[in-house]
């Protein structure tokens, strides 16, 4: 086991690590739930502080169940604000939710009640001067790599193609994947063969307490079949894109995530571009997700400040 001050002295050396901070009670309710990963306990927390539909966010426009690719799941909910005449243009934030590569939903209903998640993040982005972009995918078992990496891949070129007619800048367009989202991301980064002509096709990327590497998760669904596809490795792919990095992961975050972020903090001191290694003090796996958009700013501040710094 790696000694917690050597790890804390890596991501310090991996450039602008900042340790976040959370309002003392919510952090009392993340301890306790501790290192599971409990959507019910945390939206629990979170879904009271968060907006409900319908929003009545004045401007605001959402445009559900666009498709981006051929693909019965390939399809995005877009949140835009009406644009002025000379309004500049607007980073385009896309949102891969995660799921243990067999489940999640980029706005799930039940009932008729739609969840706060994670629309919560897109009225954020949309609140901060982005345009959002959630998606779904097919998930595993009927999905195996590479197919979500060319699902990622068809949304980035729908971004580039259609970001203008709202009011989006095809050329600052952000990936940000949560959990096995952030897998799912960092395999599309570290892969070049997905990639449109001329680059990786984004601006930057945000990586929440995602693996990065198919084999830290034993008996991945996913990367199959395991002989081939199971030690995949993506941090050197990561670095060697050059592209700008936010990696974060929580306090309370199961091992699978936060000793990948761990690893990535020791190798990225190696990287052209420095990445920037966040670990959220105090959050839980799902808190971190959850918290974007409510007066908890912990997590969503350094991705607001991310992004405005890569112009």
């Amino acid at each position: 086991m790696i000694h917690r001050s050597l790890i804390l002295a890596a991501i310090c050396m991996a450039a602008s690590s900042v340790m976040a901070q959370v309002p003392p009670d919510i952090a009392a309710k993340n301890k306790e739930i501790g290192k599971k990963v409990d959507t019910v306990a945390s939206a629990a927390i979170y879904g009271p502080l968060q907006k409900h539909e319908p929003y009545g966010v004045a401007g605001l426009q959402i445009s559900r169940d666009i498709a981006y690719g051929p693909g019965a799941m390939e399809k995005l909910d877009l949140f835009t604000r009406g644009s002025a005449p000379g309004q500049a243009l607007r980073p385009v934030l896309i949102l891969v939710h995660g799921g243990g590569f067999v489940g999640g939903d980029k706005s799930p209903v039940t009932n008729g009640v739609r969840s706060p998640f994670y629309d919560n993040i897109m009225l954020w982005a949309v609140d901060h001067g982005m345009v959002g972009v959630n998606i779904n995918y097919e998930v595993a078992p009927k999905a195996t790599y590479p197919a979500v990496q060319k699902s990622l891949a068809a949304v980035v070129a729908w971004a580039r193609t259609n970001a203008l007619m709202h009011g989006g800048d095809p050329n600052r367009i952000f990936l940000m994947g949560h959990s096995a989202g952030a897998s799912h991301v960092a395999a599309y980064l570290a892969t070049p063969e997905f990639h449109p002509a001329g680059g990786v096709g984004v601006k930057g990327a945000i990586l929440s307490s995602g693996a990065l590497d198919a084999g830290i998760s034993p008996n991945n669904p996913y990367f199959v079949p395991a002989d081939r596809y199971g030690k995949l490795d993506f941090v050197p792919g990561l670095m060697a894109s050059k592209l700008p990095l936010l990696v974060f992961y929580a306090e309370f975050d199961p091992d699978f995530a936060s000793l990948s972020a761990q690893r990535f903090a020791k190798e990225s001191v190696k990287a052209p571009v420095k990445p920037r290694i966040l670990l959220n003090k105090d959050h839980g796996h799902m808190s971190e997700s959850y918290s974007i958009g409510t007066a908890d700013q912990s997590v969503s501040g350094p991705i607001e400040q991310f992004v405005k710094e890569n112009r």
